[in-house]
């Protein structure tokens, strides 16, 4: 992890662990003004300064509009960390402290994805998926040699929503409404708001971003802009939907619903292959047995 405010040895230590060369190594004024474009494409998605983009004045409009945002959860931009995942992908993360207020303000419970039961035609597709460590887009998938496809693989890459992982909010309480279907997962709120790439829209709209396709799916008034955009999506009819980039680990995941009929055979094919927890909790208590069918 590379520390909030990093100094330019700790960017070079990091990046030669993953065995990235540069030109010059990037300063922290580099990692904090990638900070305060990540926090305002979250937070404040339309902001845009009246100076001439990163000029020295857009720069510092830039910096002061993103920390008065953290201000309102009393977070400072150093107290943004990076992470680097198993794919070598960049990843802001927000403090616990800020998370814990969202999930409590917006009562959300977790986060759900319905998979595709097209791929998971027996116990042993089951095995490899959880084995796999990871729940990831479509490009994520294809860029790994796995040509597996999604629910709407096709439409997702044509709207740009193709790399990144659906999921639909729930209310605390709530996620006993979906426990009877298999193929799904739920994630918690505390991991999975860490992140910041992410985005959301009131109602499927295939996670589209491609400019050319965006007006043939909605108007601007669809657009989600932290606390208060989890409840609109938990309030959305079942039809909000948020998109998080390339990937999640099946360590965050609260549940994961298997056929019943499989649930057995599932947990001793992970057993003779050495997997016995996840996420540090018993595999027994991760994979619950579910109805037979998609949701």
């Amino acid at each position: 992890m590379i520390p909030g405010r990093a100094t330019p040895t700790q960017v070079q230590e990091a990046m030669s662990k993953l065995g990235i060369t540069a030109n010059r190594v990037p300063t922290a004024e580099d990692v904090e003004r990638l900070k305060v474009n990540r926090i305002l494409a979250l937070l404040k998605p339309e902001y845009k300064t009246s100076s001439k983009l990163n000029s020295l004045k857009d720069v510092q409009q830039r910096r002061t509009m993103a920390q008065s945002l953290l201000n309102n959860y009393g977070v400072k931009l150093d107290d943004i960390t990076i992470e680097i995942d198993d794919l070598g992908n960049m990843k802001f993360m927000l403090p616990r402290t800020m998370v814990e207020k969202i999930v409590e303000e917006s009562q959300v419970g977790g986060f759900r994805h319905s998979m595709s039961t097209l791929n998971l035609g027996s116990p042993q597709n089951y095995v490899d998926l959880i084995l796999d460590g990871n729940l990831y887009s479509s490009t994520s998938r294809f860029s790994r040699g796995k040509n597996i496809l999604g629910m709407s693989t096709a439409r997702d890459l044509k709207t740009g929503g193709g790399d990144y992982v659906f999921l639909s909010p729930f209310r605390k309480g709530d996620w006993i409404d979906y426990n009877r279907h298999s193929a799904t997962i739920f994630f918690k709120p505390e991991t999975l708001l860490r992140r910041t790439d992410w985005y959301a829209w009131r109602s499927d709209k295939y996670g589209v971003i491609n400019p050319k396709e965006v007006f043939a799916h909605f108007d601007s008034a669809d657009a989600i802009d932290m606390a208060n955009w989890i409840k609109e999506l938990q309030s959305a009819d079942g039809g909000g939907e948020l998109m998080i980039q390339h990937a999640l680990s099946f360590d965050d995941a609260e549940f994961i619903y298997v056929p019943e009929v499989w649930r057995d055979e599932i947990l001793t094919l992970l057993r003779v292959r050495g997997k016995r927890t996840i996420g540090g909790r018993p595999i027994e208590e991760v994979i619950v047995a579910g109805k037979v069918g998609t949701n």
